[in-house]
């Protein structure tokens, strides 16, 4: 017998995923059953397929939110995995330095923007003073 391993690799547009686990208690402490934990949409990215890769958007390594309802879930040497299309990833998870780099938006004024009502034409736009 050789000392081999399976390695999966995605075609296309794919990305093979790890996904974090559902929490087993609530903040209350309440121990939740297995068939009622929310699926976690959480998971850690383990391979790109080379199309993925030359775009440079997302990496071996990053943290996503992935769309809920995407991939396809299986087992490889013990592992739950899911393969999902790189469109459905919507958001990578990065640490970065504490200040922004110049041009980018701190994630507390985002967070301010978010709240802002937005007005339309006919509306005024409210002063805060």
């Amino acid at each position: 017998m050789s000392d081999t391993r399976t390695v999966p690799i995605p075609l296309g547009n794919r990305v093979i995923l790890v996904k974090d686990e559902a929490p087993t208690e609530t903040e209350g402490g309440i121990h939740l059953p297995q068939d009622s934990r929310e699926k976690p949409l959480l998971a850690h990215i383990v391979a790109v397929s080379r199309e993925v890769a030359a775009k440079g958007l997302i990496t071996i390594g990053d943290d996503v939110v992935y769309a809920s309802f995407a991939g396809t879930e299986f087992l490889i040497e013990g592992c739950e995995v899911i393969v999902v299309d790189a469109d459905d990833i919507m958001i990578v998870l990065r640490e970065v330095p504490a200040e922004p780099p110049e041009g980018e938006i701190p994630m507390a004024q985002v967070q301010d923007l978010a709240r802002l009502h937005i007005a339309t034409d006919d509306e005024e736009i409210p002063d805060d003073n």
